[in-house]
């Protein structure tokens, strides 16, 4: 541990920790620190400077850094900061802890930006405050949700309890985003301050005054609104150890209505100033110019170290996003994996870094990398650990049991030597499985495959497994069948590309004449212990006759297998030889992406050119959505269930499809159906249970699904229509029709309106109903039920399939409009129903002269 600081930095041999956000110990100006404080010494001669000191700070040194700030924030205009609108601090953190110790107690709420600075979150959850988070969006905190959750705040205060509602935000060089708060976004603050009359704001201005570019700066947030307060520190600009920093509040009145709350501290009527040595050295160096001096020489080298980092970030990876800094001490990164996990991972790479997790709950791909502490090399150094574990990271992570064995080295040689895989580990006796592995290859033995399979059932470790081990007893094979229940297991006696061929050949063979004799010949190693093989013995087991096996061992055979079949009059010999043990690690290879995609259970044989097709049912009808074409020719030839085949394809990110019916036709149109299928298999493939997937009409977010529809037309209905419709209706079923409306939206649509539960009625007497009524013209008909509370229940006869099905998108939409007309609800505002099917709930919302359906997962 070093003599003085706070954290023991490691250098950057052992590790690299980008998480420092804490200016570099080789850049704090030393030499101007001893040169002040003999000047300190040679001047002061007044014992009352070693009294307690003033509480808001001494009077000099708040009318130079009033001054200070005035050039600084105002330049030429004509507005200037008085002493008395400041109020030293040990800093930003401190300033912070005076407030809440002043104005919160537990249980009030505290609004802060989603993602924000970790130590403050913190700080909040120390209070014991309710916590209320606001998204970011790229100009800063998203204000139409920030007033949503004040007007929240206030209904849930209804005691009215709570005397101040506090907003704690970082406006400019954000941590960890470095995102400065827009202008026209800080205007807003304002009007809600005016607005409501608890709402507070403390802007946490740390970074202020490192601004990379000479443009002018921001003014201060305080300067916006007086229920705003600016909160500055010299701990990033000159040395953290000076513990100096300042609160500034506009006037209000002549009143200053946080500062003053604060001077009536107990603790600081005790205390006095907080820091009163520290403000003398700043007042010295804001007297004698060598403060500007030592941060304009922070600032270029923050910038240079910052454009070193974007410049080789840029060079060697093209699927991190981030944004440009424009000034502070930090660069956040998103990536396309869990960051709290990969930490772990780029650690054993030396090098670290905080995950986005800690700085916001929906920040689970971002990290936040510094570029204040380490000089350059050191930064590149890091960088490149980073990128270098982030490629290997991105590969599917497998762990070997059996990896010191004469097979387990040659897999682990084709995994070192493939990008797709990275070797994680070897699972030796005493079994330890990393949590970042993707996959398990078993090539072990009996024993070492039984032991395996109980230590990941004992600490419910879920892995898909490939075996290779041969000769498993039937204890062990309990176990796997065991550990199968939750898990794909495959269980793989010859990973030889030509041993499965010939099985396939075999299969066929069965139904060769009963004449044909089958034996079998298999020669290995003198080595080898199963007796006879287990490549042999599952040849055998696909056999559906007599096939005694001869055993041989011999030499250094690697593998022989000979089947011979036998006639009164012919001869069939087929014979499989390993000229390399490569084949069967290169097989075993093969074998892992067909696993990872396997459902739960045991398997012994698959192809291993798959399709990666997937079915899909949603609102009545049934997909299958694959990516290759090829799978047309088992939709219209083998599927007999599905209605459609939508093909998927991926260019530069952006998804598109082309939808195909059973006769191999085009279809022109897409339609919801469409967009929610495909969503659930982008959704179930990159396993996204948060972020988005959007596409032009249709976006998927944090679990839901929802696209734009086109406004249904009504048409024209007669009196009489509605009256014999309603008197056929009851004659034939005794159900009392309340209304009905007639709709153009995708096709002619019927909306029927009944007094009885409808699902309590059977499918087949709306069938009946929808076929009578459809004997004339042509209808897509929903029957529904109006509830309370704005919502619908709905059967949908869909005159495609002349049947009940779960309904679609136009009929919702049709559904809504007719709602909104019976209950005369004008669409000049934003509406929102819910309409309940028979196996799934969906959201129709009207919102800015727009239609939208929205599906629950």
């Amino acid at each position: 541990m070093p003599k003085y600081s706070q954290y023991d930095v490691p250098d950057s041999e052992n590790m690299v920790n980008l998480g420092v956000g804490q200016p570099s110990t080789s850049d704090l100006p030393i030499e101007w620190f001893k040169n002040t404080m003999q000047k300190l010494s040679n001047s002061l001669d007044n014992s009352e400077f070693l009294q307690y000191g003033s509480i808001p700070g001494y009077e000099s040194v708040r009318e130079k850094l009033a001054k200070w700030l005035s050039n600084k924030y105002y330049a030429k205009e004509d507005k200037l900061i008085t002493k008395n609108q400041i109020f030293m601090t040990n800093g930003n953190t401190g300033a912070l802890q005076l407030i809440l110790n002043s104005f919160v107690e537990t249980g009030d709420d505290i609004i802060i930006e989603d993602p924000t600075y970790f130590i403050a979150k913190n700080m909040f959850d120390e209070f014991g405050l309710n916590i209320n988070s606001v998204p970011m969006e790229n100009d800063g905190i998203n204000i139409g949700l920030l007033e949503d959750k004040i007007l929240e705040i206030m209904e849930n205060d209804k005691k009215n309890l709570q005397n101040k509602i506090f907003l704690y935000i970082i406006p400019i060089h954000h941590n960890p985003t470095s995102i400065t708060l827009s202008y026209v976004k800080r205007e807003a603050l304002a009007k809600l301050c005016k607005k409501y009359k608890k709402f507070y704001i403390i802007a946490d201005e740390v970074y202020h005054f490192l601004s990379f570019s000479d443009t002018k700066l921001h003014l201060p947030l305080a300067d916006y609104h007086n229920k705003i307060i600016s909160l500055g520190s010299f701990s990033k600009l000159v040395a953290p150890a000076l513990r100096v920093g300042w609160m500034y509040q506009n006037y209000e009145d002549g009143k200053l209505s946080l500062i003053d709350g604060i001077m009536k501290s107990a603790s600081l009527d005790s205390s006095g100033g907080i820091n009163p040595l520290g403000f003398v050295i700043i007042e010295s160096a804001i007297t004698d110019g060598s403060l500007d001096t030592i941060i304009e020489k922070n600032k270029l080298i923050l910038k240079e170290k910052s454009q070193l980092m974007i410049e080789f970030l840029n060079q060697q990876i093209d699927d991190i996003k981030f944004i440009i800094p424009e000034g502070g001490y930090f660069l956040w990164l998103e990536l396309s994996v869990d960051t709290t996990q990969f930490l772990d991972f780029a650690i054993k790479h030396k090098v670290k870094f905080h995950p986005g997790i800690k700085f916001g709950d929906s920040c689970g791909k971002f990290i936040r990398l510094s570029f204040s502490y380490y000089d350059t090399n050191d930064l590149i150094t890091g960088v490149s650990r980073l990128l270098e574990a982030y490629t290997m990271y991105k590969k599917v992570k497998v762990s070997i049991c059996g990896s010191t064995g004469k097979l387990g080295t040659l897999i682990k040689n084709q995994i070192e030597k493939n990008k797709k895989y990275y070797f994680i580990e070897g699972i030796k006796a005493n079994i330890k499985v990393s949590s970042l592995t993707d996959v398990i290859i078993d090539v072990s033995c009996n024993l070492g495959t039984y032991n395996l399979i109980n230590y990941l059932l004992d600490n419910k470790i879920n892995k898909p497994l490939i075996v290779g081990t041969t000769d498993l007893s039937s204890r062990t094979l309990d176990s796997l069948r065991i550990y199968s229940i939750n898990n794909p297991v495959a269980i793989i006696s010859n990973f030889s590309e030509g041993i499965y061929k010939i099985q396939k050949i075999v299969n066929e063979l069965n139904s060769i004449d009963s004449e044909w004799k089958f034996s079998m010949i298999e020669k290995h190693h003198v080595n080898k212990k199963d007796l006879p093989s287990g490549t042999a013995k599952t040849l055998v087991d696909s056999i559906d006759r007599k096939c005694p096996i001869e055993s041989i061992r011999e030499g250094d055979i690697i593998g022989y297998h000979e089947l011979n079949l036998e006639s009164e009059n012919e001869e069939i010999k087929i014979y499989h030889n390993a000229k390399s043990r490569d084949i069967f690690a290169t097989g075993c290879i093969n074998y892992i992406p067909i696993i990872m995609k396997k459902q739960p259970g045991i398997y012994n044989n698959f192809d291993k050119e798959e399709s990666n097709y997937q079915i899909y049912k949603s609102l009545g009808d049934t997909f299958l959505i694959s990516t290759d074409i090829k799978d047309l020719v088992h939709f219209v030839s083998k599927d007999k269930d599905s209605d459609y085949f939508l093909l998927l394809s991926n260019i530069n990110d952006s998804y598109d499809w082309t939808i195909y019916n059973k006769a191999s036709e085009k279809l022109k149109n897409k339609n919801g159906n469409d967009y929610l299928v495909v969503s659930k298999y982008l959704n179930n493939k990159f396993n996204i249970k948060s972020g988005s997937i959007n596409f032009n009409e249709f976006k998927m977010e944090n679990g839901k699904y929802y696209f734009e529809m086109q406004s249904p037309k009504e048409f024209t209905l007669k009196d009489e229509y509605s009256n014999n419709l309603s008197q056929l209706i009851n004659q034939l079923t005794g159900l009392n029709l309340l209304g009905v409306s007639k709709y153009i939206i995708g096709s002619l649509h019927l909306i029927i309106e009944i007094k009885e539960d409808l699902f309590d009625i059977d499918s087949e007497i709306i069938s009946t109903i929808s076929s009578i009524i459809n004997t004339e013209t042509v209808y897509n008909i929903s029957f529904i039920n109006v509830l309370k509370n704005n919502m619908i229940r709905a059967k949908y006869y869909d005159i495609n399939k002349s049947k009940v099905t779960d309904g679609n998108a136009y009929a919702c939409t049709a559904i809504f409009d007719y709602y909104a007309t019976v209950n005369e609800l004008p669409y000049d505002n934003d509406l929102e129903l819910t309409i309940l099917l028979n196996k799934d709930t969906v959201k129709t919302v009207y919102k800015s002269e727009k239609f939208f359906i929205s599906y629950l997962i």
